[in-house]
């Protein structure tokens, strides 16, 4: 199986499909590529099911930009609420909640708990919205994605990894 290495400063080996169905794997600096072989190979079943995946989902919708607007509307109308109802139950609170044309990521949370989610939310379900933004409320108790933060995130929703794969 060919695939792309991309050495840096980490610990552990990360294995990723791309839209492309390319692989590529995340190595540390130094790392021998007989291990990275035995380490893909070991994956390969992964691997097979990822690429699977990709190919079953339905290419992503083109935003023309004058649907920009509009669903920068409807992503408001939807994550504003939920923001007020999950922020109670996480037991937090929020200065400002912006919708941004981000096409990397959902959402963030700054350090000064503004919280940030794309207008793309509007196309998905309301399920992963919900979790989208619940991740992000709990940032504002754990700037991270330690344990911790997890369990905070499963606290409100215990279903959060299948809502997870939503946005995948």
């Amino acid at each position: 199986m060919e695939y792309e290495i991309i050495y840096s400063k980490r610990k552990t080996v990360g294995l990723k499909v791309t839209p492309e169905l390319k692989l590529v794997v995340h190595a540390p600096f130094g790392l021998n590529r007989k291990i990275i072989d035995e380490i893909v190979q070991k994956h390969s079943s992964w691997i097979e099911k990822r690429i699977n995946i990709i190919k079953e989902q339905p290419l992503p919708k083109a935003v023309l930009p004058n649907e920009i607007l509009e669903l920068k509307e409807k992503t408001k109308e939807i994550v504003l609420p939920l923001v007020k109802k999950y922020a109670e139950q996480v037991g937090v609170t929020y200065t400002k909640v912006n919708i941004t044309s981000a096409k990397k990521v959902f959402g963030s949370c700054t350090s000064k708990k503004h919280l940030n989610f794309s207008f793309r939310l509007a196309l998905y379900p309301i399920s992963a919205i919900e979790y989208v933004v619940v991740h992000e409320l709990c940032h504002i108790k754990e700037m991270n994605h330690s344990k911790k933060f997890w369990c905070e995130v499963g606290k409100i929703l215990p279903d959060y990894k299948e809502r997870r794969k939503l946005l995948k």
